[in-house]
């Protein structure tokens, strides 16, 4: 035969004391949900007042955020990283290390340099040599050499009118 277990006021006690715990649990989850749904009823009457300040006053999120960018940047430094990994620090490491590899892969210009590149296509004469070049869409080497002994502005001013040449 089974035994039948005998009920005993100590189990009375401890089925109580479950549902006081149970109900400080739900008590806590109810004032939870009502902060909740507070805090949310915060944000729909925020984006409604940035709504009507957009079209009111012409405003856009741009704008917005070029006035506080200063409080935001204070922010994210003194904020952000105690939140660990929530979506907005993820976002910024993937912006930030996107744009740190962009920078990477930038190559610094080698090759020799283009000083002439400024100036417009024609014929130059160095007034002491007496030597012509002509630049057609990219400045020959010995024009670049004019440049950076002479300055952009001095060789500039060696350009040949053709008018005046062909006249």
């Amino acid at each position: 035969m089974t035994e039948a277990k005998s009920y005993t006021p100590i189990d009375d006690q401890m089925i109580d004391q479950q549902i006081q715990q149970y109900q400080a649990e739900l008590d806590a989850l109810k004032q939870a949900k009502a902060a909740a749904l507070k805090k949310e009823e915060g944000f729909d009457l925020y984006l409604d007042l940035l709504k009507n300040l957009q079209r009111d006053y012409e405003l856009t999120e741009e704008d917005i955020f070029n006035r506080r960018s200063v409080q935001i940047g204070e922010w994210i430094t003194d904020h952000l990283p105690r939140l660990n990994k929530s979506a907005l620090l993820t976002r910024l490491e993937k912006f930030i290390g996107d744009r740190l590899k962009q920078q990477a892969r930038k190559k610094p210009l080698t090759g020799r340099p283009q000083p002439a590149r400024e100036l417009p296509p024609g014929q130059y004469r160095h007034p002491l040599k007496l030597e012509t070049l002509e630049k057609k869409t990219r400045a020959p080497r010995e024009l670049n050499q004019w440049v950076i002994e002479n300055s952009l502005e001095t060789v500039l001013s060696w350009k040949i009118d053709t008018a005046q040449s062909e006249g």
